[in-house]
């Protein structure tokens, strides 16, 4: 299932986060991203893209969506 993170050309990127850590920081990172940024939870790799000069140029992200599951015990009525 593909989720919609209703990002648009030109964003500003929020300083929390952790995309904008990355760039800032000029690291590559691994973070848990809470749902309050684009509405669940998911794990997000960062790693910035250099130009020739070594300046940071952009950055490539990707999402991981954490699935759970719920497990249910069923009750199942046997009769004889």
């Amino acid at each position: 299932m593909l989720d919609n993170l209703n990002i648009t050309e030109g964003q500003l990127l929020n300083k929390e986060e952790p995309l904008y850590i990355a760039i800032r920081e000029n690291q590559a990172l691994k973070s848990d991203v809470p749902a309050n940024f684009y509405g669940f939870e998911f794990t997000g790799t960062a790693t910035p893209l250099h130009d020739q000069n070594g300046q940071v140029i952009g950055e490539i992200a990707v999402q991981i969506r954490r699935q759970s599951e719920l497990k249910a015990t069923y009750s199942i009525p046997i009769s004889w």
